[in-house]
């Protein structure tokens, strides 16, 4: 009874050895003296050599690393990095989302936000949105009833617009004002022309944008209208360009006017004409 007992005890004590010895242990595959816990050297460095291969039943492949260092999910011979292009329409790849910034994961990485139905990808220092299925921020507005004077010397907000198309209510009519809703680019543009009065030669007229955040101006695009011989005419400018805006930043169109005297932007009320002055921000 003792002896068997004895048997019994070290065939226990020679399992945990045994298990200990294997946990401690690397497992190398064409290679003596495995650095890795599994260690697999291949044949080849080209794709004409497999280093790894996984099959369904049938022989299609499920996975596969070529000795070249491409990995192919059904896909026989993976031509780039990572390639799941296969003729069984099964190649789709999930995204998903992460908390951490840019910097961290550095240029080149994609993500997908369940929240906003936003695809973004980092240049290294920004989120930039790929794809949304939000609706994109488009206004349209003009003004051809609503007085705006310009006094000299002056920079005057163009406001008390007239929205024509705005389906994510961003801006504000009666102050001028855009609100982006996102992070994006964004492009604005506007035309405005004053009544035709008498303009000094050697005066000028000034459009501008100016993107700012809570506190500071960020940007500022602008645009001239310069007049180097006076007379009586209409003068007028236009201003476009694109921005980056954070959520929560505004853009908002000012005009900077050095005609000599107070000037009154067109409307059908003090001409036969309208149409003169609209205004347009798209985001891309």
């Amino acid at each position: 009874m003792r002896k068997h007992k004895l048997f019994i005890f070290s065939i226990i004590l020679l399992k945990i050895v045994s298990a200990d010895l294997l946990e401690a242990q690397s497992v190398g595959i064409n290679i003596i003296n495995p650095v890795a816990t599994l260690d697999i050297l291949s044949e080849g460095n080209t794709n004409s050599t497999k280093a790894m291969q996984i099959s369904q039943s049938d022989g299609n492949p499920i996975f596969r690393i070529t000795d070249d260092g491409k990995v192919g999910f059904g896909e026989n011979d993976p031509i780039v990095k990572l390639d799941l292009r296969n003729n069984r329409n099964n190649s789709v790849i999930g995204l998903g989302s992460t908390t951490s910034p840019p910097s961290d994961v550095q240029a080149g990485a994609i993500k997908y936000d369940f929240g906003t139905n936003q695809m973004s990808f980092s240049d290294g220092s920004d989120w930039l949105v790929l794809q949304s299925n939000t609706p994109k921020k488009f206004v349209s507005a003009n003004n051809n009833s609503n007085v705006v004077i310009c006094p000299s010397s002056t920079i005057t907000t163009l406001n008390s617009w007239k929205t024509l198309y705005d389906p994510t209510s961003s801006f504000n009519p009666s102050t001028g004002i855009f609100t982006a809703k996102n992070k994006g680019f964004y492009t604005a543009t506007f035309t405005i022309y004053f009544v035709a009065t008498t303009i000094p030669s050697g005066t000028y007229v000034e459009g501008r944008w100016e993107a700012k955040n809570k506190t500071n101006v960020k940007q500022v695009i602008t645009s001239k209208s310069a007049y180097s011989i006076g007379g009586n005419f209409m003068t007028g400018v236009t201003c476009s360009g694109t921005f980056l805006l954070e959520q929560g930043d505004t853009l908002t169109p000012v005009v900077y006017n050095m005609l000599g005297s107070p000037k009154q932007l067109i409307i059908k009320g003090s001409d036969a004409d309208s149409g003169f002055n609209n205004l347009s921000i798209i985001e891309q």
